[in-house]
């Protein structure tokens, strides 16, 4: 993702209170993703970080486990890796 497109986007959204468990619980920046949700066409070679989780700041405060399902039987399923989160009440 363009970076000033990713910086337009987050400060819309911090603007509402509203953040990426992604990018909260692993502190990396928007288009700079480490971890990739997503593979064309289920390539290995063609990764991107394309969904997202975005909640309220009171609930990723209640947040006790995110994150990215990965492995063969995923790949078989989908294109796409789960999104994994917990709360507490």
């Amino acid at each position: 993702m363009d970076t000033a497109a990713s910086v337009q986007i987050t400060d819309m959204l911090d603007s509402y209170s509203i953040k990426s468990c992604y990018h909260h619980f692993n502190k990396e920046k928007f288009g700079l993703e480490s971890k990739p949700t997503y593979f064309h066409n289920r390539k290995s070679n063609m990764p991107f970080h394309l969904d997202y989780c975005f909640v309220s700041e009171d609930v990723v405060d209640r947040v006790t486990l995110f994150y990215i399902a990965d492995g063969e039987e995923w790949i078989e399923a989908s294109d796409h890796f789960p999104l994994v989160l917990e709360t507490k009440n």
